[in-house]
């Protein structure tokens, strides 16, 4: 298989740093993962799907993946405010999203905020109120533990 290229680096985000990859060329695409996760983990089989077709934007949102971390709780409006800044720090004025789970409610959130700067939204997975879920998923989430795996700089995709 071969290589994809990308590029990859942090991108500044309302007092803090978010990790991104890019690869491909045309009209960007920004990715948004689920929660607990990180861009590349939840969309490797897309990245290798639609490199040729789009510049896919992999952003790693605060406190997950490579993206620095703070210390006040994590909302959808700052992540979509955090996400409006690496579209600003690229100078890209519009862009289609894709996102998945919490990424999902993300999105929807930031065309709610931005909506001079979605082209088209992808929403897979989203929840929009906790009613929405199933029994005792909370709870479950009080029982999950961190798992450390090695994170690879270049990828063979």
């Amino acid at each position: 298989m071969r290589e994809i290229e990308s590029k990859s680096g942090y991108a500044p985000a309302n007092g803090i740093k978010l990790y991104y990859e890019i690869f491909g060329t045309g009209r960007p695409l920004v990715l948004i993962h689920g929660g607990g996760s990180s861009g590349f983990s939840d969309f490797e089989e897309t990245i290798k799907r639609l490199h040729d077709q789009y510049q896919l934007i992999v952003i790693d949102l605060q406190n997950h993946g490579r993206s620095e971390h703070r210390t006040t709780p994590e909302t959808f409006e700052q992540d979509a405010k955090d996400i409006s800044a690496v579209l600003d720090f690229f100078s890209i004025a519009k862009a289609s999203f894709f996102g998945f789970s919490n990424g999902a409610t993300t999105v929807l959130k930031f065309a709610t905020m931005y909506p001079d700067k979605v082209e088209k939204l992808i929403a897979a997975s989203g929840n929009t109120k906790r009613e929405g879920l199933l029994d005792g998923f909370f709870e479950s989430m009080k029982l999950q533990q961190l798992t450390i795996y090695h994170l690879f700089s270049k990828r063979t995709l």
